[in-house]
């Protein structure tokens, strides 16, 4: 019997970018939660995250992140969706790696066009 290979279903090329960035969530009551950690990859449409925190959102929660590329310019602020979600249990501390699909853009023209700046890099 023949297996076949699990399709990739993403529709946009990742590239490897690894910067810094703090993020939120609200908590299942309404409270802004912190995170932060390193992207891992990012696209046209998404990005993966690598948490280091306490405090991890799950799939399906809205997050709000600001990503560091440049020391000298304000962070780039997207908004997205975590579509899925692995847990790396590390003690008291959570590791997880997750997957954000982009929903929006806080700064949307300066962000957009700094996001297509860094995914043309090499």
């Amino acid at each position: 019997m023949e297996i076949e290979p699990v399709k990739d279903s993403r529709r946009f090329d990742r590239k490897k970018q690894i910067y810094d960035f703090v993020g939120r969530h609200c908590d299942s009551s309404g409270r802004a939660r912190l995170f932060s950690g390193r992207t891992s990859d990012i696209s046209l449409r998404g990005l993966g995250i690598l948490i280091d925190s306490k405090d991890v959102p799950g799939e399906g929660d809205t997050v709000d992140v600001r990503i560091r590329v440049f020391d000298d310019e304000p962070p780039l602020k997207v908004v997205g969706f975590v579509c899925w979600r692995r847990n790396e249990e590390s003690g008291e501390r959570k590791k997880a790696r997750l997957g954000i699909e982009l929903t929006g853009m806080t700064d949307p023209v300066y962000s957009y066009r700094r996001w297509l700046e860094i995914l043309t890099w090499n």
